[in-house]
């Protein structure tokens, strides 16, 4: 796989998000050691790209101090979507995926903000490049995972529309998408 290299500000603000402490606190080494190891993997394609749960973790941390509501939020929201899906009712445990999910995305944008969605735009874009030689290697399901791609990349190029719009929230939203079919295509790759 090629090392794709225009990853400094999204392995920057992963590196500070995973340490939970005020943003400017020194890091701590191991930690931004093994960030930045994950982030390399992934920016190589080594590893999947991180996904919209994955970022908000990383990121709840890093803003816990500057926006402690919306992270008690998020937090409180994703247990509710927890318990709600073993109830069995799946109109409120949809509810309740849907209200986690726009935390999770508010969480991202306060850690990342609109830099750090557009080089996640960029390094998924990137990705859909990478998985395009392995598609026509001859395996199984290789149109429906060349379709996954495309949407993939359809996504993608909505999401940077919307973010030049000023539509953060949505380009996020939809590069999260795009990034759970491209991970969903990579695995499935690997298991061939």
């Amino acid at each position: 796989m090629h090392a794709y290299v225009r990853t400094p500000f999204l392995v920057l603000a992963l590196a500070t998000a995973a340490c939970d402490r005020v943003p400017g606190d020194p890091l701590d080494t191991a930690e931004a050691a093994v960030l930045l190891e994950r982030m390399r993997l992934a920016a190589a394609g080594d590893a999947p790209l991180p996904g919209l749960g994955e970022l908000a973790d990383l990121t709840a941390g890093r803003v816990a101090a500057e926006h402690h509501e919306l992270v008690t939020a998020y937090r409180t929201l994703r247990s509710a979507a927890d318990a709600a899906l073993l109830t069995g009712d799946p109109e409120r445990a949809q509810d309740a995926v849907t209200a986690a999910r726009d935390a999770q995305l508010r969480v991202v944008l306060a850690g990342l903000g609109s830099p750090g969605v557009a080089e996640l735009i960029a390094q998924a874009q990137h990705r859909v490049r990478q998985l395009e030689p392995r598609l026509h290697d001859g395996f199984d399901h290789v149109a429906r995972l060349g379709q996954m791609n495309a949407s993939a990349d359809d996504m993608l190029k909505r999401a940077r529309a919307r973010l030049l719009q000023g539509d953060d929230v949505g380009a996020l939203d939809l590069s999260a998408h795009a990034i759970d079919l491209l991970n969903a295509v990579d695995a499935a790759l690997d298991e061939q």
